[in-house]
C-alpha cells in the first residue's frame, strides 16, 4: 500500500518534471522562432543585394556599339531572370511564427520591407523586359543585315549578281516581319528603307546587265554606293533610341 506522503511526493515530482519539460519546450520554441526570423531576414536581404548588384552591373555596361549592346543584352537578361526566377515565397514566413509580427515591431518591419522589395523588383522587371526586347530585336536585325552584307564582302562577278539580289530580297522580307516594340519602330523603319533601296538598285543592276544597258547599269552601280552607306545610319539610330530607353529603365531603379 502506497503511503499518502509518498503519493504526494510522486505527484509533486511529476508536476516539477512537467514544468521543466514545458520550460525546455518553451525555450526551444523561442530559440527556433528567433532563428527562423533571422534566417528570413538574411535570406531576403541577400536576394535583394545580389539582384541589385546584377542590375547595377548590367546597366553600367556601355552600349555605344552593336557588339556592346549584345553584351548588355546578355547581362540584362541574366538580371531579369534572377528577378523572375526568385522564389515567390521569399516573403512568406512559417505560420508558427508569423503571428509574432503583431507583437514585435522588428519582425513586422522585416516582412513589410521584404514585401516592398519584392514588389519593387517585379515592377522594375517590366521596364527591364522592354530593354531586353529592344536589344533582341536589334540583335536579330544586325544578324540578317550581316548575312545580306556578307554577299558582297568579296568581289562579286557578273554571275553572282542574281545571288546578291536574292540575299537582299530575303533581308527585305525579314525586316518587314521583324517583331518590334514602339521604341524599336524608328530603327526598323530606317532599316526597311535602306534595305529596300539596296534591293531595288540590285534589281535595276541585274535588269540593266541582262539588257546590256550600260547607262542604267552605271546608274544602278553608282546608286548602290550611297545606298550601302545608309546602312551605317541604322546603328546610329539604334544607339540613339536605346539611350533614351536606358534612361527610362535607370529612372525605374530609383522608384
Amino acid at each position: 500500500m502506497i503511503s499518502v506522503r509518498r503519493h504526494k511526493l510522486n505527484r509533486r515530482a511529476i508536476i516539477i518534471s512537467s514544468l521543466a519539460a514545458g520550460l525546455v519546450l518553451c525555450g526551444g520554441y523561442v530559440f527556433w522562432s528567433n532563428a527562423t526570423w533571422e534566417g528570413y531576414h538574411t535570406s531576403y536581404s541577400q536576394w535583394r543585394a545580389e539582384t541589385k548588384t546584377k542590375i547595377d552591373s548590367a546597366l553600367g555596361l556601355p552600349a555605344t556599339t552593336a557588339s556592346e549592346r549584345t553584351k548588355k543584352l546578355q547581362a540584362l537578361t541574366s538580371a531579369s531572370d534572377s528577378i523572375a526566377s526568385g522564389d515567390q515565397s521569399l516573403c512568406s514566413i512559417n505560420g508558427m511564427v508569423s503571428w509574432q509580427q503583431s507583437m514585435n515591431a522588428t519582425y513586422e518591419g522585416w516582412q513589410k520591407e521584404c514585401t516592398a522589395a519584392r514588389a519593387s523588383a517585379d515592377a522594375f522587371n517590366g521596364s527591364l523586359t522592354s530593354a531586353i526586347n529592344y536589344l533582341q530585336s536589334e540583335h536579330e536585325l544586325a544578324t540578317l543585315l550581316s548575312t545580306a552584307l556578307g554577299a558582297t564582302s568579296k568581289e562579286v562577278t557578273e554571275s553572282g549578281f542574281a545571288s546578291v539580289l536574292s540575299k537582299w530580297k530575303s533581308a527585305s522580307a525579314s525586316v518587314k516581319s521583324l517583331k518590334n516594340s514602339a521604341e524599336f519602330m524608328p530603327v526598323k523603319a530606317k532599316a526597311q528603307k535602306a534595305v529596300d533601296s539596296i534591293e531595288a538598285l540590285w534589281e535595276k543592276l541585274v535588269v540593266a546587265h541582262a539588257a546590256k544597258d550600260e547607262t542604267k547599269y552605271e546608274q544602278a552601280l553608282s546608286g548602290l554606293t550611297g545606298a550601302y552607306s545608309a546602312v551605317d545610319d541604322i546603328e546610329k539610330e539604334s544607339a540613339k533610341q536605346f539611350a533614351q530607353l536606358s534612361k527610362v529603365v535607370e529612372s525605374a531603379t530609383k522608384q
